[in-house]
């Protein structure tokens, strides 16, 4: 499951098995109960979030949007690294699995190719989200 979070996620999903594996392996473990705050807006972003199971709430100008197995949040932080652009609820417990920046940025460090097509894709990702949010 961890791989396949992974590799469906708009920013990995150029890489090849190797490098979603290189990804999944710096993933780390956390389980939060119902109604528990994960990320608050305008904290520092310091990790990107994948949901093994659960749903949560991203509270958004527009109203909360549910997001539940499968789906991920967070990615920003990846992306920018800047602070929280919304606060994000667990509405169940969830199981998430959470990939921090400095991990990502080590990964990239040490692999050039991985960095070039994940430049790439991220520079993509980010006019995507920039344009849903104008």
């Amino acid at each position: 499951i961890t791989w396949q979070l992974v590799a469906k996620n708009p920013i990995f999903s150029k890489l090849d098995a190797m490098h979603v594996s290189e990804v999944a392996n710096l993933l780390h473990h956390k389980t939060v109960p119902p109604n528990f705050t994960i990320v608050q807006k305008r904290e520092p972003a310091d990790s990107m979030y994948f949901i093994a199971s659960g749903e949560v709430a991203v509270q958004a100008p527009s109203g909360a949007i549910r997001l539940g197995s499968g789906d991920f949040f967070g990615e920003i932080a990846i992306l920018t690294a800047s602070t929280r652009t919304a606060t994000v609820v667990s509405m169940t417990e969830c199981e998430l699995l959470y990939l921090l920046v400095d991990d990502f940025d080590h990964l990239l460090t040490a692999d050039p190719d991985l960095k070039d097509i994940l430049s790439k894709t991220m520079e993509e990702r980010l006019k995507q989200l920039e344009h849903a949010h104008s």
